[in-house]
């Protein structure tokens, strides 16, 4: 859980994480975990469309991506490997798990 602060541009900022995980061809898991880890971010701060990379990496790492098995719609596996963050947009600098 979070604390909400301002939640506009929070679609822009998950749009944002779809377009660079589709142009760097990452999975749709990769792609989703982006794109609510950036709109995410983007809802923790006051100002529109700038956050903090702390708050980024916090909120990527603890996005879980649960997959549907299709044979049993009631089923749900967690998806547990996930790109680093750093991979994704080279120019934040972290320590990858």
């Amino acid at each position: 859980k979070i604390k909400e602060i301002n939640s506009v541009g929070s679609g822009d900022a998950l749009v944002a994480g779809f377009a660079i995980c589709l142009a760097k061809q990452q999975p749709l898991y990769t792609t989703v975990r982006l794109g609510v880890a950036l709109g995410t971010a983007n809802a923790m701060q006051w100002e529109i469309g700038k956050f903090s990379i702390k708050d980024l990496i916090a909120v990527y790492k603890n996005t879980k991506v649960y997959i549907i098995d299709h044979s049993n719609y009631n089923r749900q596996v967690l998806h547990e490997e996930h790109t680093p963050l750093d991979t994704l947009i080279p120019k934040i600098k972290y320590s990858s798990p």
